[in-house]
């Protein structure tokens, strides 16, 4: 199962993302859960938490700049975190989380002028669970 872990803070973008991810998730008829987290601060934790239970992760969330430097360390850590459970796991991790400087231009990439950001991550999680199947396993030959 994939699941969409999805923040509640700026939820007019990411409810729009996550519908994104959902679409492209039964498009390609793959069994999915969608599970919401209080705010992107969470999705790394939720990602950890839960890491047994889901064969790999969309994380959607919407991060809007603000008057201080606050969404730039939050922004880094969430992005950061998220890839290291990737890697550290070999787990894919769908990033559809967003660094914007308005809600304007988080609806913009959540099904606006640019396209669905959620639906690219989903896409992009769907394209690395099928990775293994490109290649087939080692002859012994190639082991040596």
């Amino acid at each position: 199962m994939i699941c969409v872990l999805a923040s509640r803070f700026n939820s007019v973008v990411t409810e729009r993302l996550v519908e994104g991810a959902k679409r492209k998730l039964e498009e390609a008829g793959a069994r999915y859960r969608v599970v919401w987290v209080p705010g992107s601060f969470e999705l790394p934790q939720a990602v950890s938490i839960l890491m047994d239970r889901c064969k790999a992760f969309v994380a959607v969330g919407c991060i809007v700049k603000g008057e201080t430097a606050h969404w730039e360390h939050l922004s880094s850590a969430v992005i950061s975190s998220l890839l290291d459970l990737a890697v550290k796991n070999g787990k894919p991790i769908g990033l559809a989380v967003l660094t914007v400087s308005s809600i304007e231009e988080g609806l913009n990439r959540a099904g606006g002028k640019f396209g669905n950001k959620g639906e690219e991550a989903a896409e992009a999680v769907l394209s690395l669970l099928k990775l293994p199947d490109q290649i087939s396993p080692p002859t012994e030959k190639e082991k040596l």
